[in-house]
């Protein structure tokens, strides 16, 4: 028995048990997760809700754990840039506590302190790249900055835009025009607040305070792109949206699911997509669940009297 089938029996047996403590009680909104704001090295757990509260189980130990040694991919950076390297650091789900490398990706951006030439870029994305740089998980994306264009008044310009790995399709991209500029200026404003250093200065020394127009704009335009091919993303992408609008904090999916799920008078539409993101043949949020949680968040994100969240 291989290990995802070994969990998913664990994951069985877990619920089973906590059904059997509910059974003639209220219906149960039940799902299977990774606990948010649990140290990398636990595992999954069944998580329900129940009279305002959640609760969880841990199913088994292993899985969840930090992207692991990044001194290789920082060490080559550091040999092709060398003092043009102004810093790197570890953002996403490593950097927020939510990795597991069943799924995850290793999400790296770097700043140099000139535009560098194109070919420069391209043996600096050759030397990045899977294989000649082994990707131990699903995939690498990497983002390469020049200082000059983090002050860009439409968001962050890229000058390399890097995907690589043996789950992911290859890309590697030159022009910042030729990408939807959101998801750039979403990454940034999350590196200032919660990245992992690596190497060189730090984000707050190198990230300009983000635009909060630009970011809402951005929110905006990444539930729309989310909800386009993924209602179950769509739903936790809106959660952490909520979460940064109004704490001014940057959560990972799973804490700003969490913290949603606590403030909303029906979870379910939270729970199904938890459930969904742990096992992608579980059924997922409905349609009416999905705009159940984005609707009004979007109409907060478009309020423009909202508490301003801080930088």
């Amino acid at each position: 028995m291989g290990a995802v089938q070994r969990h998913a029996l664990a994951s069985r047996n877990a619920l089973a048990s906590v059904e059997r403590e509910h059974r003639g009680a209220r219906p149960l909104v039940l799902l299977i997760m990774a606990p948010p704001s649990r140290a990398w090295g636990l595992g999954p757990a069944v998580v329900w809700w129940r009279n305002g509260r959640l609760g969880h189980r841990a199913v088994e130990r292993c899985r969840r754990r930090s992207p692991g040694d990044l001194s290789g991919l920082t060490l080559r950076l550091e040999a092709h840039l060398g003092r043009r390297l102004a810093g790197a650091w570890l953002i996403g789900s490593g950097a927020l506590g939510d990795f597991d490398r069943l799924r995850s990706d290793v999400d790296v951006q770097a700043v140099s302190t000139t535009r560098l030439a194109r070919a420069e870029l391209e043996r600096l994305a050759a030397a990045l790249s899977h294989p000649a740089l082994r990707c131990p998980v699903r995939g690498l994306e990497f983002v390469l900055y020049a200082r000059e264009d983090l002050s860009d008044p439409r968001g962050p310009a890229f000058q390399l835009n890097l995907n690589t790995g043996p789950g992911m399709e290859h890309h590697i991209g030159y022009d910042p025009d030729a990408e939807p500029r959101f998801w750039f200026m979403l990454d940034t404003a999350i590196a200032r607040q919660r990245a992992r250093p690596l190497a060189g200065l730090s984000p707050t020394a190198l990230l300009p305070p983000p635009s909060r127009p630009l970011v809402l704009s951005a929110l905006r335009a990444a539930l729309d792109s989310y909800r386009r091919y993924d209602g179950a993303e769509a739903v936790l992408a809106a959660c952490r949206a909520w979460a940064w609008a109004t704490r001014g904090r940057w959560l990972s999916k799973g804490d700003a699911a969490a913290w949603a799920a606590a403030q909303l008078p029906d979870p379910a539409p939270v729970a199904r997509a938890f459930a969904r993101r742990a096992d992608p043949t579980t059924p997922g949020p409905t349609p009416s669940d999905v705009e159940a949680v984005l609707k009004p968040v979007k109409r907060m994100l478009a309020a423009p009297a909202h508490r301003p969240a801080s930088a």
